[in-house]
C-alpha cells in the first residue's frame, strides 16, 4: 500500500502508470493447475447475498472448470413441492418472487487481465 501510494506520487502520467501496470502484469507466472473459489456479492431487496462457486484453471490445457452449484445452493437444494399447486386470481395470495441469478455462474479464469494484459498460462 505504501509502494503504490510512493508510485502514485512520482508517477503523474496515467499512461505511464498503467504501461507499468501492463508490465508486471505480464511478468507474472501462474502454476500448472490452480484450485480457487470465486466470490459474487449482491444486494437484493436491501438484503446481501454472498454466493461462493469452487473453481479450477489448468494452466497447461489454458481450461477452466467451475462447479456451476454455489455453496449456498448445497446447503439449502431445492425440492419440488409434491401435488399440484394454483393461484386465485386478485386474491393477494401466492408464493414470493424466487431470488433472482443477477451473474449466473461465473466462469473467471484467475488469469483473467480486465484489459489490463494479455493472458499470462503457465
Amino acid at each position: 500500500m505504501i509502494a503504490a501510494l510512493l508510485v502514485s506520487a512520482v508517477l503523474t502520467d496515467p499512461y505511464q502508470i498503467f504501461g507499468m501496470a501492463r508490465v508486471r502484469w505480464e511478468a507474472q507466472h501462474y502454476p500448472e493447475k490452480v484450485a480457487y473459489t470465486v466470490a459474487v456479492d449482491i444486494v437484493e431487496s436491501g438484503v446481501r447475498k454472498t454466493e461462493r462457486y469452487e473453481a479450477g484453471y489448468d494452466a497447461a490445457e489454458e481450461s477452466l472448470l467451475v462447479d456451476p452449484v454455489s455453496d449456498r445452493e448445497k446447503a439449502h437444494p431445492y425440492y419440488a413441492p409434491g401435488g399440484f399447486g394454483f393461484n386465485i386470481a386478485l386474491s393477494g395470495q401466492g408464493r414470493p418472487n424466487p431470488d433472482v441469478d443477477f451473474f449466473g455462474v461465473p466462469f473467471l479464469a484467475p488469469n483473467y487481465a480486465f484489459g489490463i494484459g494479455v493472458a499470462v498460462t503457465g
